[in-house]
């Protein structure tokens, strides 16, 4: 799932979109116009290869399923603007949390989300599924993994923060709840961990094993970039089963039913209950 990196850039960030913006695509022309300008301060932690490659994986056709051939490749400046309209349209309308408050619906919550995902996808580690042919040529993107590097230094967000917009911040605050009662760097005794902000495979090639292929492709960017462990919040019974089938562990959870801002339940008909926070320690 997601939690935010730099919510004070964000904001800053953040105060360059029009309040009129009209649609989610508008809004995020808004949010990379703003990033572009602010190029200069956004911290950089690029994977330092010229090979993008992570793995091919070709999939003969069966049970009626048509054959399918794919890469997974560290995501470059640009497929930038590829990965964020992805996110926005197979992550944001299906996630249990932001089902739960509405998210799609509310043009300065997709804005936050949009600038948060260009800040981490500029750093060059994170991952996309691209289709391919026979002659290695790429195609669209068919999933999108959006990682981003927490280490322990770093400084906390306290409860009071000011965020983009209400349901941004109603996500960010049980995110991070759950993030602090799983204390990962205590657990491992790491000074740095590898965080998934997001992963979202289109309808059309779901239950086709991707998700795992997205999911163990972590392994890769722990060792390129030596940190140990990988570590996420996942918020509906398929992620957490993913994250499990996977080797990971749960560290702490939280009950979106009773979970109160102000003494005011805040996420309504959840249609899974728990979230978790999950982690695995390659070396």
């Amino acid at each position: 799932m997601y939690l935010p990196y730099s919510l004070k850039t964000l904001i800053n960030l953040f105060k360059g979109i029009p309040k009129n913006s009209k649609s989610p695509i508008t809004v995020l022309r808004s949010s990379l116009q703003c990033l572009e300008k602010a190029r200069n301060f956004i911290i950089m932690d690029k994977i330092d290869s010229s090979n993008q490659l992570v793995k091919r994986v070709k999939l003969v056709a069966s049970n009626g399923l048509p054959p399918l051939q794919y890469r997974i490749q560290f995501i470059d400046e640009c497929s930038i603007e590829e990965a964020v309209r992805f996110m926005i349209e197979h992550f944001l309308p299906n996630t249990n949390m932001d089902k739960a408050v509405g998210t799609i619906n509310d043009e300065q919550t997709v804005a936050a989300y949009s600038l948060d995902w260009n800040t981490r996808l500029r750093k060059g580690i994170s991952l996309g599924a691209f289709l391919e042919d026979d002659a290695g040529n790429k195609g669209r993107m068919i999933s999108c993994l959006v990682l981003d590097i927490r280490r322990k230094e770093e400084e906390e967000f306290s409860s009071s923060e000011q965020y983009p917009s209400e349901k941004f911040g109603i996500i960010f605050r049980a995110m991070y709840e759950v993030m602090s009662k799983a204390n990962i760097f205590k657990k491992y005794e790491c000074d740095a961990v590898l965080l998934d902000y997001g992963l979202a495979t289109s309808a059309e090639f779901q239950r086709r094993g991707i998700g795992v292929e997205m999911m163990e492709a972590r392994a890769k960017v722990c060792s390129i970039k030596k940190i140990p462990v990988s570590a996420g919040v996942f918020d509906s019974e398929a992620s957490q089963k993913l994250a499990e089938k996977c080797g990971y562990e749960t560290l702490a959870e939280l009950d979106l039913t009773t979970y109160r801002i102000h003494g005011k339940l805040v996420y309504h008909r959840p249609s899974w209950s728990l979230i978790k926070c999950m982690a695995i320690r390659y070396f």
